[in-house]
């Protein structure tokens, strides 16, 4: 895991840019780097809120971070024909619009 030079470590899965003063962490999952910015100038702050960032990132289910519009259209139009009222019109006819584009 290469950084930037301009970059100083500041503890583990934390850099520094000493221009700005702002934290960045770097944190590995699942083999894909994850970089995020706590927005703070302060060390102990960055070090809390990278430990709420690693307990995020480890809960993402990344398969469905993949999922285009028209997926999540197919799964609208199941589960509204699956429902006992008529399925509208209207909402076929948006559905179609957002799979076309």
């Amino acid at each position: 895991m290469s950084t930037n030079k301009s970059f100083e470590k500041a503890g583990e899965c934390l850099y520094r840019n000493p221009s700005s003063g702002t934290y960045f962490a770097i944190l590995k999952v699942r083999g894909k780097q994850i970089k995020k910015t706590p927005k703070t100038q302060s060390l102990p702050e960055a070090r809390r809120k990278l430990k709420e960032f690693k307990a995020s990132a480890t809960q993402i289910d990344h398969r469905a971070a993949r999922n285009t519009r028209a997926h999540y259209a197919d799964v609208f139009i199941g589960e509204e024909q699956a429902r006992p009222d008529k399925f509208s019109k209207n909402k076929l006819r948006a559905v179609k619009m957002i799979k076309e584009s």
